[in-house]
């Protein structure tokens, strides 16, 4: 799954360079969904044919070299954009409170059509998955099953990036699995949990940020890292033996209460707020210098 974000930055690179010849996401967006499918693709036949029996260099760390070097040039290519920054935002954080029902009618149907695709070869992809050796000694073509596992995975991440963005989509694909593995081991029993998990957090996430008024994506984000917090508590305690759980229990309660002292510790450091327009303008973010000439243009 460490693939998915990957994928996600190689359509971020896509985008970049589809609005770099003046497409517009809002105007031509089919233009630009080219433009990232195709670096995908790419993406997927470089992972393939990267992935070797003997591997000296982890796959994971090829993965996250593409990673870094595709949302890199992303942002490269979005620097001379009149909006490069805010955009290069939004494909991190996501707009998934600002979708039209045309977009969602799309995203449902190429779902569909890939868990339809995965289910029918469904066989195949767990055997190259969890039976690598055995697979090889079958005949099974371990590049081609693997680039239809990154070609399909591709297309979905690409449907749902614009939506959700990068780091919501890496959260849906990776923390609900990961907390599925901890408490089950059947493949079916995984699943039940991790779309359980994904629900509830998406609804509780979805709450926070409505009622703090706070940006949706991130907000969802940080409540699936605290549901995957809470699950590895619940997982430790519950692998403790009766006799240990006590001590268990203190190693928790310890924890909890080291987090608490250096988050409310960090609040003793806060600087007193000072405002000077000139350093504010010379320094800070297109954001900020925005907000204090309107602040100095409001004053009588």
């Amino acid at each position: 799954m460490i693939s998915g974000p990957c994928a996600g930055a190689d359509r971020g690179a896509g985008f970049g360079l589809g609005r770099a010849p003046g497409w517009d996401i809002h105007d031509d967006p089919w233009h630009i969904k080219g433009f990232s499918l195709a670096f995908t693709l790419l993406g997927a036949g470089v992972f393939t044919l990267t992935r070797m029996r003997d591997e000296r260099v982890p796959h994971e760390a090829l993965i996250g070299i593409a990673y870094a070097v595709a949302l890199g040039t992303t942002m490269l290519a979005s620097a001379h954009l009149a909006h490069g920054a805010e955009e290069v935002s939004e494909l991190l954080a996501g707009s998934i409170l600002f979708v039209n029902w045309e977009t969602i009618l799309v995203t449902a149907v190429v779902f569909a059509a890939i868990g339809v695709f995965h289910w029918v070869f469904r066989r195949q992809f767990f055997l190259i998955s969890l039976h690598h050796n055995q697979a090889e000694s079958q005949g099974v073509s371990l590049q081609l099953w693997d680039f239809l596992f990154y070609a399909s995975l591709g297309f979905a991440v690409t449907s749902a990036v614009s939506i959700a963005g990068v780091l919501l989509v890496f959260s849906y694909l990776v923390i609900p699995a990961v907390v599925a593995m901890l408490f089950a081991d059947s493949i079916r029993v995984r699943l039940a949990i991790g779309w359980v998990v994904g629900t509830l957090v998406s609804a509780i996430g979805c709450s926070v940020s409505y009622f703090g008024d706070l940006p949706s994506g991130p907000t969802i984000v940080a409540c699936f890292g605290g549901a995957l917090v809470l699950a590895g508590v619940a997982h430790y305690v519950w692998r403790v033996r009766s006799a240990n759980r006590g001590r268990g229990l203190a190693h928790v309660g310890g924890g909890a209460l080291a987090c608490a002292a250096l988050v409310g510790g960090s609040f003793l450091l806060k600087k007193e707020a000072s405002f000077d327009l000139a350093h504010v303008l010379e320094t800070g973010s297109k954001a900020e210098r925005t907000i204090a000439l309107g602040e100095v243009g409001e004053e009588p």
